[in-house]
């Protein structure tokens, strides 16, 4: 029988286009350090190499397409309750709430960042999408 050992990988938050200059990029900043999760920036030079090989340090490949316009946060080797609590943490600071929020997972670690970006881009419209029709639905009611 063979024994898959897999490291133990720090609890980190990979951030991306999250300004530390700005007020809410020190909050987010400042509320990870609290849950003691290390912080790694995602430069847009990282996005044609994979989740998985930035997070083990390899070496860059430089990325292929436009880099991602908008904010986001990506939580790898926390644990659920602990990223619950994070995620609250910052809502109640309203911090963060521009950004997408995302989990490395056995799946997404071997996309590169440029997959992952477009696949919660993809996610977020189709959520935004199916929110807004209710919306409207319950606009065009009252009148």
């Amino acid at each position: 029988m063979k024994a898959w050992i897999i490291s133990s990988q720090p609890e980190t938050a990979l951030l991306y286009h999250v300004d530390e200059s700005t007020q809410e990029g020190a909050e987010i900043r400042e509320v990870l350090s609290q849950y003691c999760i290390a912080i790694r920036e995602i430069p847009d030079s990282a996005l044609g190499q994979t989740i998985s090989a930035f997070l083990e340090k390899e070496t860059f490949a430089p990325g292929r397409e436009e880099p991602h316009t908008g904010a986001v946060i990506l939580f790898s080797s926390v644990e659920a309750r602990k990223q619950q609590e994070v995620l609250r943490t910052l809502r109640d600071r309203g911090a963060g709430r521009g950004a997408i929020k995302a989990v490395v997972t056995p799946t997404n670690r071997r996309w590169t960042f440029e997959k992952l970006f477009a696949e919660l881009n993809a996610e977020h419209a189709f959520m935004t999408a199916q929110r807004a029709p209710e919306g409207e639905k319950g606009n065009g009611a009252d009148e």
